[in-house]
């Protein structure tokens, strides 16, 4: 995906209480950093610390609340990891640690899943991204209206090179990040959709066993993507977040 997924209807952002800024760049190898290439976790966070720098002038240097959707949010618990320094708190949405099925870690999708994603993309790319966005609104009131808006905006705002697709499939399939969670200082906050057909929202569950500091939203009726779907009960979420990290001393 590229950043327009963020705003498929091209409101205006409305500003939230306590952000000075907001940015939002694209991944390695999606929209307009589609000449960039990037295979492995360390090599995406490197350049998206870049882009930041590059775009965000002041704004880009200081540490920041990083928001991260799916495989995003992969990457911002590897950033955190990678740059300490630069992340005051994550996001995670529709996020999995580890999205593939294991035995110790059964909430979440049969390798058997991505494999067969991965097979479909070469065979037909347009189809096979039709049919994972369409999954992404399974489920969820007004599907189709929102599938449509989704696909115009990604369309327009470019597409993803062969290799980001592949490389990022490749990348859900072997990551496990469970470790990198257990040693993150960062205030850590997790927000679902209850209807998601790709990350099961009794993983809220696991995580407030195995995570007891990290706060953890189930968005009723919502799917993969909730702040497409639910976009109020989403802005709560982020408000109610940000609103946390300014009550702690630290991030005062």
């Amino acid at each position: 995906m590229n950043r327009a997924v963020w705003q498929p209807d091209e409101a205006p952002v409305e500003p939230l209480p306590g952000v000075s800024a907001i940015l939002s760049p694209d991944l390695p190898g999606h929209g307009g950093s589609h000449q960039l290439a990037a295979s492995r976790l360390d090599e995406m966070a490197d350049k998206l610390i870049e882009t930041l720098n590059e775009q965000g002038g002041e704004h880009g240097m200081r540490p920041a609340i990083f928001l991260g959707w799916s495989l995003g949010g992969q990457l911002a618990i590897h950033l955190a990891r990678r740059y300490p320094d630069r992340v005051a708190a994550l996001l995670l949405v529709a996020c999995n640690p580890c999205f593939v099925q294991r035995p110790d870690w059964p909430r979440a999708v049969p390798a058997a899943v991505f494999e067969q994603f991965a097979r479909d993309l070469q065979n037909n790319q347009a189809r096979t991204l039709s049919r994972f966005l369409a999954m992404q609104m399974q489920g969820v009131d007004g599907a189709r209206t929102l599938l449509r808006a989704l696909q115009r905006r990604m369309a327009q705002a470019g597409e993803a090179s062969d290799a980001a697709l592949r490389g990022g499939l490749d990348l859900l399939l072997r990551t496990d990040l469970r470790e990198a969670l257990d040693a993150l200082h960062c205030p850590v906050s997790w927000c679902f959709g209850e209807r998601d057909t790709l990350v099961p929202a009794a993983l809220a569950e696991t995580l407030r066993q195995r995570y007891p500091h990290h706060a953890v939203r189930v968005i009723a009726g919502a799917g993969h993507a909730p702040f497409l779907s639910h976009a109020n009960a989403f802005r709560h979420f982020l408000i109610d977040a940000i609103a946390a990290l300014q009550a702690e001393p630290a991030h005062a």
